[in-house]
């Protein structure tokens, strides 16, 4: 289930453009004051597999309104009076319509890195329509990133996780056992069926030049972490299932902030 919000503020108002964590943190707050069990649920355990813990939900980044200005000296942005939020959750069919209601006429405040918080409005939201694919074995569809990608590796000898770049051998092979992972941990669930003979054959295919992001996660306090995505296009080759399931639950790190996708152009 997708939603496209539309956000009303001030005119002029100003805004951090490292700004994804605090608006994941506003999603899970809107979800907490209708049905703190279940944002609680959502936040800290999901949907499980194998001692991790998957989400299955995915935020745009924003797409600003006119009369917006970039400032790049002090990474900041003017916000014109409107912007557009895409939210992209696997559920339960059940789940859907409160998931949808919830989020109506809201208003909630991001504040960023010691700005001045700005004040939101949810002014409308609308349900998407599911991708038009049969379920089946071998379509091929194009993607472009809403939100960064990431995708992270292990190296022998180092305390962290390397980020890929796209464009680096192994990528294709993290993507995949990544997206499969999450499509385990929903199948466990029984939220999809298991994916039909010949699920082997998928390909990963990068349409354009990269652009690396690095992300701040709760920046300015003790717990900063730093994240390196890459937002670009591709074209994806698998079970029809498992690309809808990609598109809905986000590819990448399972962390709402990345991975949220549209169908590319």
């Amino acid at each position: 289930m997708r939603l496209q919000l539309t956000l009303n503020n001030r005119p002029g108002s100003k805004l951090s453009l490292n700004y994804a964590y605090e608006f994941s943190s506003a999603v899970y707050k809107i979800l907490s004051l209708a049905d703190p069990a279940f944002s609680a649920w959502l936040h800290d355990v999901g949907y499980p597999l194998e001692g991790r813990c998957f989400r299955l939900f995915a935020i745009s980044n924003l797409s600003f309104g006119e009369g917006f200005r970039i400032h790049r000296h002090d990474g900041t942005v003017t916000l014109g009076s409107r912007q557009y939020l895409t939210l992209s959750f696997f559920v339960d069919e059940a789940v859907e319509k409160f998931v949808a209601g919830v989020f109506r006429e809201q208003r909630f405040g991001i504040g960023t890195n010691g700005m001045k918080p700005v004040d939101f409005y949810i002014q409308s939201v609308e349900v998407e329509q599911p991708l038009p694919i049969a379920i089946g074995i071998g379509p091929v569809m194009r993607f472009r990133t809403l939100s960064p990608i990431v995708i992270s590796r292990y190296v022998e000898g180092s305390r962290y996780e390397q980020y890929m770049s796209p464009e680096e051998p192994g990528y294709e092979r993290q993507f995949f056992d990544n997206l499969l992972n999450k499509y385990e941990s929903a199948r466990q669930a029984g939220l999809v069926p298991a994916l039909p003979p010949g699920s082997a054959e998928m390909r990963f295919r990068l349409l354009s030049q990269p652009r690396s992001r690095l992300v701040r996660i709760k920046q300015g306090s003790p717990e900063e972490t730093q994240v390196r995505g890459y937002d670009f296009e591709f074209e994806l080759e698998g079970p029809a299932a498992l690309l809808h399931f990609g598109y809905e639950a986000g590819m990448g790190l399972d962390n709402p902030v990345f991975g949220c996708v549209g169908v590319g152009r």
